[in-house]
C-alpha cells in the first residue's frame, strides 16, 4: 500500500510539473551578424520586440539597443517571449514579429514568426524575414529558419541578421 501511494504521489507530482512548466517561453536575444571590420566605425542597433500583427503571445519582449563594434556576432536580450495557451488561444496561432533599425544608416530587417507549443516542446519558425535571417541556439551562425526546445527550461533563443551582407542592405561602412 504504502508503495503504491507513493508511486501515485510522484506520478501526481511529475504530471502537475509538466501542466505547469512555462510552455511556449523563451528568452530571446536578437543579434546582428557583422561579416567584415568595422574601419573605426561603430554603430548602434536599435531592436523593437513584438509588432501589430502578433497573436496569442503572453509576453512579447522588449525595446533594446546595442553598440556593434567588431566582426562577429553582437547580441542584447529582448526578455521574455511566451505564448499564450490560454482559453481561446490554446486553438489559434501564436505570432510575433521583432525589427530592428541602425542609427545613421538605412539598414532595417524584421522577421515574423509562428510559435508552436505542447506539453513538452515549443517550436519557433521564422516566416517573411529579411534576407539571411536564423533562428540558432547560441551565438554562432546556423542555417535554420525553426528551433525546438524543451519546455522544462528556460532556453534562449537567437534570432541572427546579417544586415551588411545580403540584398539591398548590402553597403560597405
Amino acid at each position: 500500500m504504502k508503495i503504491t501511494s507513493r508511486t501515485t504521489a510522484l506520478t501526481g507530482l511529475a504530471f502537475f510539473a509538466l501542466v505547469n512548466a512555462s510552455k511556449g517561453k523563451s528568452e530571446v536575444q536578437a543579434c546582428v551578424h557583422q561579416a567584415n571590420e568595422l574601419s573605426g566605425k561603430n554603430y548602434t542597433v536599435n531592436w523593437s520586440a513584438g509588432q501589430s500583427t502578433d497573436a496569442c503571445m503572453k509576453r512579447r519582449g522588449k525595446k533594446a539597443s546595442m553598440l556593434v563594434t567588431k566582426p562577429g556576432i553582437t547580441c542584447v536580450s529582448l526578455g521574455d517571449v511566451e505564448v499564450n495557451d490560454d482559453s481561446w488561444c490554446y486553438w489559434q496561432q501564436s505570432r510575433w514579429g521583432m525589427s530592428y533599425n541602425v542609427d545613421g544608416k538605412s539598414w532595417s530587417g524584421s522577421t515574423d514568426s509562428r510559435w508552436f507549443t505542447g506539453p513538452v516542446h515549443t517550436e519557433i519558425e521564422l516566416r517573411d524575414s529579411s534576407a539571411g535571417t536564423v533562428v540558432c541556439g547560441g551565438p554562432a551562425l546556423c542555417d535554420a529558419e525553426s528551433k525546438e526546445w524543451r519546455n522544462d527550461g528556460n532556453d534562449a533563443i537567437y534570432i541572427i541578421f546579417k544586415p551588411t551582407q545580403f540584398g539591398k542592405e548590402q553597403m560597405e561602412l
